[in-house]
């Protein structure tokens, strides 16, 4: 019962912080992050890759500066995926954060050891004055 609780009131700090990171069995990790967190990210790491996984078109519309369009709903998206390094770190984002979310979770599962949802969406990193094209 003692380590139910513990586990609560972790799950409920994560929650609160608006942060969560978990790890899967290959050595990955997966960081979910709002938009402030985001843009702090993106200014500290210019190795991170950043990847917009909504469609051309919406990234046409607009984008973060030195983003990489992967089109989520493209039928080779699995394998587009394949083609990038596992060991690089990518922040992901989409117009809400639920493809990006999907997305990550795949990359996860495919083995890659670094990966960052954004669960704001495009026009929220807008907002929080990261740079955007």
């Amino acid at each position: 019962m003692k380590s139910l609780f513990v586990n609560l009131i972790f799950v409920a700090m994560l929650t609160v912080s608006g942060c969560a990171q978990s790890q899967n069995s290959s050595g990955g990790s997966r960081q979910d992050v709002n938009a402030m967190q985001a843009k702090e990210l993106i200014s500290e790491d210019k190795e991170m890759v950043i990847l917009d996984v909504r469609t051309p078109e919406e990234f046409s519309e607009g984008h973060v500066t030195g983003a990489t369009n992967l089109d989520f709903y493209a039928p080779d998206f699995e394998q587009q995926l394949e083609r990038l390094g596992t060991t690089n770190t990518y922040l992901l984002y989409c117009a809400s954060g639920n493809r990006s979310g999907k997305a990550a979770s795949l990359m996860q599962n495919k083995g890659f050891k670094k990966i960052i949802n954004s669960q704001a969406g495009y026009k929220e990193l807008k907002q929080a004055a990261v740079h955007t094209k």
